[in-house]
């Protein structure tokens, strides 16, 4: 959940510290991920009204914005190290029925012999 959000590193620590002085307080559980999150929608706000903090928002999402279009160009996914079209099903691929692959397993274990359908 926090690994899919792509902000500034110095964010993150203000995130906490927004966390720790302000929502804290006034709750009575540990910090989890939708918090923390809430919390850096708080801080990206609070970074947009500041002209100098803008700027590097502002040049930190052009520089992720020039790197995401080099890999598109570069036919890899945009976002993570796998090429395009990775993780799609082949053209080929035929499912399996859960007996299928336990008879597969306990044939190449030699416990089960499918040629003739019968136990060892």
């Amino acid at each position: 959940m926090l690994k899919k959000r792509r902000v500034p590193g110095k964010m993150w620590p203000e995130a906490m510290d927004l966390w720790l002085g302000e929502v804290a307080p006034t709750t009575t559980g540990m910090c989890g991920p939708g918090d923390l999150l809430k919390c850096v929608k708080i801080v990206i706000a609070r970074w947009e009204s500041d002209p100098e903090k803008r700027r590097e928002l502002q040049r930190v999402r052009a520089e992720r914005a020039a790197e995401r279009d080099r890999r598109i160009a570069q036919g890899l996914h945009p976002n993570r190290e796998l090429p395009a079209g990775i993780g799609a099903k082949p053209a080929e691929f035929q499912p399996r029925s859960c007996r299928d692959e336990r008879v597969r397993m306990l044939n190449e274990l030699g416990i089960f012999h499918k040629t003739q359908n019968k136990w060892a």
